[in-house]
C-alpha cells in the first residue's frame, strides 16, 4: 500500500469518527429540544445517521447498527470522539480490503475499509478492550 492510499484510507476513518461525533451531539440536542415530538426527533436522528453512514460505509442491511438501532453518547462519554480516538495502524490484509486499528483510553477499534469501483468504504467495526486478545463486533 503506498502513502497516498494509506492517508486516504486513515481520513476515511477520521472523518467518519468525527461526523458520527457531531452527530452524537446533534441527537444531545434533539433530545433536549422540547418542543419537538420524540417521533419527529427521532426521524431526525435516523435520516442524519442514514446520511452519515451512506456517505462512509459499503451499502448493506446493518439491523443492530445506526440508522436502525439509535444509541449515541454524551459529552464525556462520546461513542465517536475525534479528540480521544487515533488511528495507530493501518494494513492491507488483502487485495482491496484494509484495516484500521484506532485506540482511545481503554480499548482498539478495527474498521475494516473495502475499496469498491474505485472507492473506500467503511464494512464493519470491532472492537477489543486493551487487556483482552479477541476482537468482538462492534455496531457502526
Amino acid at each position: 500500500m503506498d502513502n497516498t492510499t494509506k492517508k486516504m484510507i486513515e481520513e476515511l476513518v477520521q472523518n467518519f469518527i468525527s461526523e458520527m461525533n457531531e452527530w452524537e451531539k446533534y441527537c444531545n440536542e434533539l433530545e433536549k429540544n422540547t418542543q419537538l415530538a420524540w417521533d419527529e426527533a427521532t426521524r431526525m436522528m435516523k435520516q442524519k445517521a442514514a446520511s452519515i453512514i451512506s456517505k462512509y460505509c459499503t451499502d448493506k442491511e446493518r439491523k443492530m447498527s445506526r440508522p436502525n438501532a439509535l444509541s449515541w453518547g454524551v459529552e464525556g462519554s462520546y461513542i465517536y470522539d475525534p479528540k480521544e480516538e487515533k488511528v495507530i495502524d493501518t494494513q492491507e490484509t488483502r487485495k482491496n480490503r484494509f484495516t484500521v486499528i484506532t485506540q482511545n483510553d481503554n480499548k482498539y477499534l478495527q474498521y475494516t475499509i473495502i475499496k469498491k469501483e474505485d472507492k473506500y468504504l467503511i464494512d464493519n467495526k470491532k472492537m477489543k478492550f486493551i487487556d483482552e486478545d479477541k476482537w468482538h463486533v462492534d455496531y457502526l
